[in-house]
């Protein structure tokens, strides 16, 4: 999909930014783990890691269950932005938690952000504090980035 994104609007793929909440966090962080040759950076909101919580079709055989857990060391070229709320009830924070202790001791950074008032914050138009803050970091990413 990166390659037919580029060729159809002329963008650079090494800029590319993937971003997702919960279990599409948790594939944001897959895909860009299978692509970091493509992928500049990535963000996830309550990244679900936790096999127990894989998808129905996970469970029925129609995909392999895989966490970002098992990808980490493929990340070492990609920006990580994780972002979480303290008061999700749906993911736990110690699962966000886990990926930002992982990649550390890895010896990679990630950029942490934690939200002590919102609850849930991927749902449209409510607490997206997450939103913003991965774009602006994308943005500040970038700028940084631009050869001068």
């Amino acid at each position: 999909c990166i390659a037919s994104a580029t060729r159809r609007f002329d963008l650079d793929k090494s800029k590319t930014l993937v971003i997702g909440a919960c279990g599409a966090g948790r594939d944001a962080l897959l895909f860009a783990a299978r692509h970091s040759g493509s992928v500049f950076a990535v963000a996830s909101y309550g990244t679900v890691i936790d096999p127990r919580t894989i998808s129905q079709a996970e469970r029925r055989g129609d995909l392999s269950p895989q966490t970002p857990m098992d990808y980490l060391d493929k990340l070492s070229s990609v920006h990580v932005i994780l972002t979480h709320s303290l008061l999700d009830r749906h993911v736990p924070v110690h699962m966000t938690r886990s990926i930002a202790d992982a990649l550390s001791n890895r010896g990679k950074s990630a950029d942490v952000y934690f939200f002590e008032d919102a609850d849930e914050a991927y749902f449209p138009g409510e607490n997206n504090h997450w939103i913003s803050i991965s774009i602006n970091r994308f943005a500040e990413l970038l700028e940084s980035n631009i050869p001068k």
